[in-house]
Parts: structure tokens; sequence; C-alpha cells
């Protein structure tokens, strides 16, 4: 399958963002528990070999960031003494880690994807089935500027909905490149936000 660097861009995103860790799975939570209980650096380790991977391969080969030894033997010495009661701060240790990995490569795509016409974009989509208005008028792909001067960013209460439920909405920021040809200004009555595609 072909990837663009729009492509390569929007995944190590999704990545530095992730506040749970996007490659981070529930077993790979629980070996490095049963590791850092047992004493076991290597299986730490391990994870963090496999973490790296998956990283990698959503880089195109951009640098990751280069830890040390010493850099990863500290973070592995830390998670092995630290007071660990719940699972979540070991999935929370190896989130920060793949966001750590993932930081340099995505600043260097940012950077070269720049002199090629990337464009960032601010997408927001309904989730729910009862969606209210002034949220469906918010929704659509947004140049940043106009997503902040239309409130696209915001959010609202369940006041606003009568009591019930709250803001449904999905917001993200999307990469492409300017030469995809998706960009219509004409939809959405001439503004520079034009709907999603489905």
């Amino acid at each position: 399958m072909y990837r663009t660097l729009a492509d390569s861009i929007q995944d190590l995103y999704e990545i530095t963002v992730s506040p749970s860790g996007l490659l981070v799975t529930d077993s790979m939570v629980r070996a490095v528990d049963k590791a850092r209980r047992n004493r076991d650096p290597k299986g730490i380790g391990d994870a963090l070999s496999k973490l790296f991977n998956g990283v990698a391969s959503k880089a195109a080969g951009f640098q990751l960031k280069n830890f040390t030894r010493d850099e990863i033997g500290k973070r592995i010495g830390w998670l092995m003494d630290a007071d660990v009661t719940k699972d979540s701060t070991v999935k929370q240790f190896l989130a920060k880690y793949q966001r750590d990995l993932a930081m340099p490569a995505m600043e260097t795509g940012i950077k070269l994807g720049a002199a090629q016409g990337l464009i960032k974009e601010v997408v927001r989509t309904p989730e729910g089935a009862e969606t209210c208005q002034w949220c469906l008028d918010r929704c659509g792909v947004w140049d940043p500027y106009d997503a902040n001067a239309y409130g696209v960013w915001a959010r609202h209460g369940a006041s606003a909905h009568g009591g019930s439920g709250g803001c449904d909405c999905d917001i993200r920021i999307q990469w492409r490149m300017d030469n995809d040809g998706k960009t219509d200004p004409e939809i959405n009555g001439g503004s520079t936000a034009y709907q999603a595609e489905a």
C-alpha cells in the first residue's frame, strides 16, 4: 500500500496525542507489570523494543528519539522502583515512551511536508444520533485559523441539550498534501471549511 508523507505525519500525530498509548496493548501492560513485579528489566526492555518497532513502522524512515542506554536504564529503573498500584500507571509509562519516540519524527515530517505543501486541517464530526444544531453548524473540515475564529474547538455541556448529554463531536487535526484534490472552497457557502468526506 502506498503511503504519503501526510499519512505518516497523521499516524505519528495520533501516537503523540494519544493519552493512553495508541500502540500499547493490554497484554503488553500485563507483561510489563509482571516484569516489574519480578524485577526483570529485560522483560520491560522487550516491551519498549516492541513499542520502538511499532512507532518506527509509522515513521516513514524519519529518525525517532534516540534514547541513550542510560536514559532507557533510568526509565526502566523508575518503573521497577515506583509504587505502582494500578495498571494505568504502567500504561501511562508506556504511552509516554511511545510519544517521546514519535515526537522528533513528527516534527521532521512536518518541516519537510511544509516545504512540499502539507496542510493542517481541523475536522469536526458529529458522533451521536441527536447532535444539536449548534454542533452541526461547526462540523466539517476547517483551516486552523478559521476553526479558532468560528469556535470549532468549542464544546458545551448538558445544559445546551436540555439537561441530557453534551457535545458528542469528535474534533481532531488531520494532515494532507495540498495537491491531493480534496479542497473545494465553494462548499459550505464559500467559507474556507468544507464537509468531511464519508
